[in-house]
């Protein structure tokens, strides 16, 4: 008796743990998709103070044309470019403990400093919760696809 009552107890807790787990595993992907929503306001605004707390110091963004770049130019870009349009498409947002990665399509068009903007590409961002409790992208790969319209 006291071994089925034993086995019960710790079932009841595995589901309990189970739905908990789920829960913040849904919360916490909400977080991630206001950040990156948060990134695309970062832009129109041209405002890099938006990004300051979202991008980890040691952020690396590796291009399409497999170029690497980090924080310093993503904030100094951000002041820079103006955009007409952009928005993120196809979020994909999975979590693995304190570790989420993103899957999504940027596109945007603008002007830089060296003229038209018509980005679209696929990318991935890794996002960690760091030790305060607060999320930061550590790391973006963006490849470049084909032209397709904004909506």
């Amino acid at each position: 008796m006291k071994k089925t009552l034993l086995t019960i107890a710790l079932a009841a807790g595995s589901i309990a743990y189970v739905g908990s787990s789920k829960a913040e595993s849904a919360s916490e992907k909400k977080v991630i998709a206001s950040l990156e929503q948060q990134w695309i306001e970062a832009f129109k605004a041209n405002n890099p103070k938006l990004l300051e707390p979202i991008i980890a110091k040691t952020w690396v963004q590796t291009s399409g044309d497999a170029t690497l770049s980090g924080k310093a130019y993503e904030m100094a870009d951000t002041k820079k470019t103006k955009w007409k349009s952009l928005k993120n498409n196809d979020l994909k947002i999975t979590m693995y403990g304190n570790t989420a990665i993103v899957t999504g399509i940027f596109q945007g068009k603008g002007t830089a400093s060296w003229g038209a903007v018509d980005d679209h590409y696929r990318f991935t961002d890794t996002w960690i919760k760091m030790p305060h409790g607060n999320w930061q992208c550590i790391a973006t790969q963006l490849t470049t696809t084909a032209s397709h319209s904004i909506k």
